[in-house]
């Protein structure tokens, strides 16, 4: 009998724990996701139109800091639904991809290119601003 009860508290916790993860774990997550699109709008046409080399160490400085506190924001997080390390890791992949060729082509062929510097930006929100929906609509 002891046996049983265990087993049902132990299932319990695990209901308890994965409708946390349901209901809380888009939110913080959210949160995350606004925070580091939101800062993009200020790093990607920082890097891109600004050239001096103080300055360009000064923002990769930024960058490193909100990717710690980020990192430490998402660390603190008591629970997270199933399938997050692919859906993280897809956000951030195709972001690291745009982002890369947005500096390559910004730095070289387009330097100093407003226009470009624009739709870079645009290409560097847009897989956080999907996501984000993609979050907001995960949990209706």
């Amino acid at each position: 009998m002891s046996e049983s009860v265990d087993a049902a508290e132990v299932l319990g916790r695990s209901t308890a724990l994965e409708r946390a993860a349901r209901h809380q774990g888009g939110d913080w997550y959210r949160h995350y996701l606004l925070a580091f699109g939101g800062a993009q709008l200020f790093f990607v046409p920082t890097v891109l139109l600004w050239h001096e080399p103080v300055a360009f160490a000064g923002v990769m400085g930024l960058y490193v800091a909100l990717v710690c506190a980020l990192s430490l924001y998402a660390k603190r997080q008591r629970a997270v639904r199933r399938g997050f390390a692919r859906r993280h890791g897809a956000v951030i992949g195709t972001w690291a991809a745009v982002y890369t060729v947005s500096v390559t082509l910004g730095t070289t062929v387009l330097r100093d290119s407003v226009p470009f510097a624009l739709a870079a930006t645009a290409g560097c929100v847009a897989p956080v601003a999907v996501a984000v929906l993609r979050e907001g609509r995960g949990r209706a």
